[in-house]
This record gives C-alpha cells, sequence and structure tokens, in this order.
C-alpha cells in the first residue's frame, strides 16, 4: 500500500503512477484529474510534477494513459504551439495563420509566407517595407482620408469605400482590445490585467512589468526602477498599433470581388513577393504598388532599364 500525496489515500502500488525524474508516485485518480485540470485551462506548460517545488515533467506515456484520445490531441497541439510561440525564430503569418520562419538578417525584419506567399514585416504585421519606418495609426487614418478615388469606377469605388468602413470598424475594435492588453514579451500573447499589482504572470510562465511590457524575475524591477508596484498615476504602456492593408491592396479586393475572371491576371513581385494585379488594359508591364519594381506579367521577371526594349524579344507588351 502507498500513500497519494495529492489525496493522502492510501492505495495498492498498482493503482499509482511513478514519475521517471524524481520518482514521487501519484493515484491514478489524482493524475487524471491533474491533467484534465490543466489540458482544459490549456496550461500544458504546467503539467509538471504535483510535489511542492519539485518541477519535474509529467511522462507523455502518463498523459496518454489517463487522457481519452481527444484530449491527448489537444495536449499535442497545445504544447506545439506553445514550442512554436516560445520560438524567436518563428512568426505567423498575419494572413493566413500559417508558422513562418523568419529570414536570418534580423534587421531586415521580414518573413515569407510559404503557404500564402505574404511577405511582412515582422514587427507590424504588414507589407513589407524595406528601408521604411512601420507606419502609425495616425499615418494610416491621413492616407484613407486623403485617398483620391476620383479615378476608379462608381462599382470599384463604392465596392472600396465599403471595405474602407469595415476595416476601419475592425481597426477600432482592435485597438480597444489592445488598451485593456500588453504582450507577453516570452511568448507575445496578449494578457489582461483584471486587477492585484503591476507584476504580470503569463501562462507560460513569464514575468512582466504591465507598466513598461519588460520582462522580470522579481520585484526588484519595481524598487530600481520607475515603475510603480500597484496602479496609479503612471504613464500609460506604449500598445502595439493596430495596422490595416494598404490601399493598393483593398482596390485589388475591390476588383477582384467585383469581377472574378480577374483572379487570372494576379501575379507576384519577384522582388518584394507582393500581390499585383495586371489591368484590363491588357499591357503586361507591372509596375509593383509597394516596391515599384518594373516586371513582366508573361515571364515574371525584373525589368531593368528600359520597359519597351524587353517586349522586342519573346514577351509582347499587349496580349
Amino acid at each position: 500500500m502507498h500513500l497519494c500525496e495529492v489525496c493522502y489515500d492510501e492505495f495498492p502500488g498498482t493503482q499509482f503512477f511513478k514519475m521517471n525524474e524524481c520518482s514521487h508516485a501519484f493515484c491514478h485518480t489524482c493524475m487524471q484529474a491533474f491533467c484534465e485540470l490543466h489540458i482544459t485551462a490549456g496550461t500544458v506548460e504546467e503539467l509538471r510534477c504535483p510535489t511542492q517545488k519539485c518541477d519535474s515533467i509529467v511522462p507523455p506515456y502518463i498523459i496518454q494513459t489517463v487522457l481519452p484520445e481527444e484530449a491527448y490531441d489537444r495536449w499535442e497541439k497545445l504544447l506545439l504551439q506553445k514550442t512554436l510561440d516560445s520560438m524567436e525564430d518563428t512568426v505567423y503569418c498575419p494572413r493566413c495563420g500559417n508558422v513562418v520562419i523568419v529570414e536570418e538578417e534580423k534587421e531586415l525584419n521580414l518573413a515569407h509566407c510559404p503557404l500564402c506567399f505574404f511577405a511582412f514585416c515582422t514587427l507590424c504585421e504588414r507589407v513589407w517595407h524595406q528601408g521604411r519606418s512601420c507606419e502609425t495609426e495616425e499615418d494610416l487614418l491621413e492616407d484613407l482620408q486623403q485617398r483620391d478615388t476620383s479615378g476608379m469606377t462608381h462599382a470599384v469605388q463604392r465596392k472600396f469605400e465599403e471595405l474602407r468602413k469595415k476595416l476601419e470598424t475592425e481597426m477600432k475594435t482592435k485597438a480597444t482590445v489592445k488598451k485593456s492588453t500588453r504582450p507577453c514579451p516570452k511568448c507575445k500573447i496578449p494578457v489582461e490585467k483584471i486587477g492585484g499589482c503591476n507584476k504580470m504572470t503569463c501562462k507560460c510562465g513569464a514575468f512582466f512589468c504591465w507598466v513598461c511590457g519588460r520582462a522580470i524575475n522579481g520585484y526588484n524591477h519595481f524598487s530600481a526602477g520607475s515603475c510603480p508596484l500597484f496602479p496609479g498615476q503612471v504613464q500609460a504602456a506604449v500598445g502595439v498599433p493596430v495596422r490595416m492593408p494598404n490601399n493598393a491592396v483593398i482596390r485589388m479586393q475591390a476588383m477582384l470581388e467585383l469581377n472574378p475572371d480577374l483572379q487570372n491576371n494576379r501575379c507576384y513581385c519577384p522582388m518584394c513577393k507582393q500581390q499585383n494585379l495586371k489591368s484590363l488594359d491588357r499591357n503586361n508591364h507591372i509596375k509593383c504598388w509597394n516596391c515599384k519594381t518594373n516586371f513582366c506579367f508573361l515571364c515574371k521577371q525584373r525589368i531593368s532599364g528600359v520597359v519597351s526594349a524587353h517586349f522586342v524579344g519573346p514577351c509582347t507588351q499587349h496580349s
């Protein structure tokens, strides 16, 4: 007979699980309840030995034994997601949600999604803008107000305005959410503060300051720095700006929704990988709206020098 350190009941040894690393033993019922609790809450990183001050990881075979197949699959997915979130060289594509590996040149802040071919900035998660600073929310709103729609057809202009209003509403909603949350400096997941002091604990186990957003270890940050331990009249932490697609992207989306046949006119810039749309004038000369690169719609090659010289060869300028 053995004593379970959780429920303090005695059971035969056959009804116990023994941890591999620390040799602590717990009854089947307590281990099942323990695993189900963390799987339901999504805190898979807390699946460690229930003994106080013991940090041994619960072996996967125990989790698989006590959980039904559906719950075990959820554990695997959550563990994979937590692992990816903790990796500094991976991000999620803001367009399709696929996991993307960041380019090795860190100063570029560039990531290419292999699934939807979206090239985006890892800082603002908008279209990659080589050599240019990330646009602020004020810049985006000013750009929307100054947008000239006189050159659009009535149908495209109406669809453009509908999409713009929809995006403005989404932007305001996201801005409201971001005011009440701070991203964890380790896993980047938004954390909401309900009450208490300014020392925050994320589900990934990281500690950070609610005021400045920096990762911390203990309470020394509040005694040595300018951030108070408890809420008061302090300067709010700078939130992550809410980003909107470029007007060129909105216009292409509006044209595609009005004329689905234009799907075959889509092409990608050979330099920045951004999607462009061949116009109805059948001109095969494309000038990328993002990086201003000239390229050919037919051969998808970059055009250097005189544009007309490229179309003397096998590629025709209009088709």
